[in-house]
């Protein structure tokens, strides 16, 4: 009977050997398919979430192009015993498509417009900011007035001093 309960003893322990290791297989192969479930949805979701792919996208617009234009030092229109000067140095800002070629040509011109413009004005009609905002829609008039293919469309001081 001793012999009997050490067979059945030993029996069981293998058998419970056996369970073990079915057991450690079974956790390995459900970490496996985990992973590879995590794994996928990540890869899923940050495609989803792009859109289209880059490749697809279009390139965005280039910005329009800009040209400083060198300072303007005039006599403002007023009194004889108080004369007043006005320098000023601004940015062209073109529309796109606009070809900056042809404002560099035709600078010169450009140049004596604003100049003539420039020295028409008041202190009184330059001192407020509307004044201002009226005189960069002026130098846009001015300037679109005498190009053909390109198109000025906005103007940004950069200096503006009057004494």
């Amino acid at each position: 009977m001793a012999e009997k309960e050490q067979s059945g003893a030993d029996q069981q322990s293998k058998e419970a050997g056996s369970g073990k290791k079915g057991g450690s297989k079974m956790i390995f192969i459900i970490l496996g398919v985990v992973v590879l479930l995590g794994a996928g949805g990540f890869f899923g979701w940050s495609h989803l979430k792009g859109g289209s792919s880059s490749a697809e996208k279009a390139p965005p617009p280039a910005p329009p192009a800009v040209v400083s234009v060198k300072p303007f030092v005039v006599n403002l229109m007023g009194t004889a015993d108080a004369p007043r000067y006005l320098k000023l140095e601004f940015d062209l800002e073109l529309r796109s498509g606009s070809q900056v070629k042809e404002l560099e040509t035709r600078m010169s011109e450009l140049r004596d417009a604003i100049i003539v413009l420039l020295g028409s004005k008041r202190y009184e009609d330059l001192a407020s900011i509307e004044g201002k905002d009226r005189l960069k829609e002026e130098i846009i008039s001015r300037v679109n007035s005498r190009l053909q293919s390109a198109t000025a469309s906005r103007v940004f001081f950069k200096e503006f001093i009057i004494q």
